[in-house]
């Protein structure tokens, strides 16, 4: 009898203790977070539905992006705002962009990936990489650039099709067809890091892996890869490659055109 008393208590004291620390969590959340007050954006839920709708976060965020434009989830002592107004966007990113520094918290999130590069910097040496990234992405070169890239990318699409016609094979090019390049998925990349304007799946430092299923094992780490290379190539610091083996997918998710901050 002594040992069921003995156990009861120890399960009901660790009951207790588990709703004391949700109470105390709970606290912490909604306590000073201006929930009604107008001049905030509104509430809808917290950070912890983030990990009930872990495996459907992108489906999550859209759906509610969907009802407020902009919106706060709540944290332990603070609140992350969300945000797919296109004014709240042009104000942060364009109008009033130096005041909304990155900080040292999201710094040191994607400083893997971005290593010292104009995406991860603040203050002066956010400045002089604006300085001369806009000669590069000025709206001439870009476009002539871009226009080069979708023209060579769609000779390539068209020379597969009419092979596959021509051999009566069909295909779906809605999936990813074993049959048709990568041309969609290639176009951003090779716009946007290429590096002596070669075409991704012909640059060494951008060219995926295929294992031996043929299954394309470093699709969601393409990004991440090509990126550090492309920042080891201009000596930028940057950590080593297994510190983004990690899918991209799964470290950044976004839901559409939108903007969170902290």
């Amino acid at each position: 009898m002594d040992i069921l008393t003995i156990i009861l208590t120890f399960v009901a004291f660790s009951l207790f203790l588990l709703f004391l620390s949700i109470s105390i969590i709970a606290l912490k959340d909604f306590t000073g977070q201006s929930i009604k007050n107008p001049n905030y954006p509104p509430v809808h839920g917290t950070v912890f539905h983030e990990l009930i709708y872990y495996r459907k976060l992108c489906d999550y965020h859209t759906e509610t992006a969907k009802k407020h434009r902009t919106f706060r989830l709540l944290g332990p002592g603070q609140s992350d705002t969300y945000t797919t107004d296109i004014r709240n966007i042009d104000h942060i990113l364009k109008t009033n962009f130096d005041k909304y520094c990155k900080g040292k918290y999201n710094q040191d999130i994607v400083v893997d990936l971005f290593g010292q590069g104009i995406f991860a910097v603040d203050g002066d040496k956010w400045r002089q990489q604006r300085k001369l990234a806009s000669f590069e992405f000025s709206t001439r070169v870009l476009r002539d650039y871009s226009f080069a890239v979708f023209r060579r990318n769609a000779t390539k699409l068209v020379r597969v099709v009419h092979k596959l016609s021509d051999d009566g094979q069909a295909f779906d090019m809605q999936v990813r067809d074993p049959y048709l390049p990568s041309v969609r998925r290639d176009e951003v990349p090779s716009s946007s890091y290429s590096v002596g304007g070669t075409f991704p799946g012909e640059a060494a430092h951008l060219r995926r892996i295929e294992t031996d299923q043929g299954v394309d094992r470093l699709y969601s780490t393409y990004a991440a890869d090509a990126l550090l290379r492309y920042n080891q190539t201009e000596n930028r610091q940057v950590a080593q490659p297994e510190a983004v083996s990690v899918p991209v997918s799964s470290r950044y998710s976004f839901a559409g055109p939108s903007f969170s901050f902290r």
